[in-house]
């Protein structure tokens, strides 16, 4: 869905603020990705009791149990629900886990989340990196809102931003020590353009391609940010010892991102 010049006149004049996030929010998003969001909704409905039990065992801890993030203060919350029990166990998107430890080892100043989400790489790089100012984008109120409310369940309100849609010019012309993840469902290849990669030579990028919704978007990526040092990373495998305070059964549904497809991350180094 798409929406002409006039009837996007027409929805900012009479719709209340709340329905006109929605509307432009859904008329924005190719057919694959609207798909995919209500299988979202629906999976995170049936995981809630998965989450519950987990939280049980772990004593009603909502702390990360390990990774980089181990320590961070999680929200009980429904719209991310189906990784929840992952991130509580800190095995989630466990293959950004080196990259992550990496990057805050290098001591950015900057840093940029684009699809933010609940606020995980938000708050999490805030707490690591003392020294940077974060700014978390996502086009959805309901994530900025979380994403809010994780920053100051981590006392790292201070250093952290959130805003909505994010711009190829909100990424252009980027400072030495800049790193940005992006995550935005398959529209890494609208906003990461080569007038972009081009402008901020000496900035970090951490992109998830999304070849399941973009054909061939990890190959295009790549060949956008040729000439620059990079690497490829594939979803890793799971195993009970990652969870070792839960019965093998429940750690593998507990691990289970419940992912579409293959998990591609792009990780470009600066110049």
């Amino acid at each position: 869905m798409t929406l002409t010049a006039q009837a996007r006149r027409l929805a900012e004049k009479h719709l209340p603020e709340s329905a006109l996030n929605v509307v432009m929010t859904v008329a924005h998003l190719r057919p694959t990705h609207r798909r995919f969001l209500v299988a979202r909704e629906q999976t995170a409905a049936r995981r809630a009791a998965i989450d519950d039990q987990v939280i049980a065992e772990l004593g009603g801890s909502f702390r990360v149990q390990s990774g980089p993030f181990k320590g961070m203060t999680l929200l009980r919350q429904k719209a991310w629900g189906f990784d929840y029990s992952a991130r509580l166990l800190g095995t989630y998107e466990l293959e950004l886990s080196q990259v992550v430890e990496t990057v805050a080892a290098s001591k950015p100043s900057n840093i940029i989340d684009v699809g933010c989400a609940d606020g995980w790489y938000t708050t999490g790089l805030a707490r690591l990196c003392p020294q940077a100012r974060v700014v978390g984008f996502d086009i959805s109120e309901n994530a900025r809102a979380h994403t809010v409310a994780m920053a100051a369940a981590n006392q790292v309100s201070d250093r952290v931003a959130v805003r909505a849609k994010c711009k190829p010019q909100d990424l252009t012309e980027l400072p030495e020590g800049t790193i940005v993840i992006v995550d935005i469902e398959g529209a890494e290849l609208d906003l990461v353009t080569e007038e972009v990669i081009a402008s901020s030579p000496h900035a970090t990028w951490i992109i998830e391609c999304h070849d399941m919704y973009i054909p061939d978007a990890s190959k295009i990526m790549n060949e956008r940010f040729a000439g620059r040092e990079m690497t490829l990373l594939r979803e890793l495998p799971r195993t009970p010892d990652m969870a070792p305070n839960l019965e093998a059964g429940l750690a593998a549904l507990a691990m289970d991102e419940q992912r579409s497809g293959e998990g591609l991350w792009l990780v470009v180094q600066p110049v």
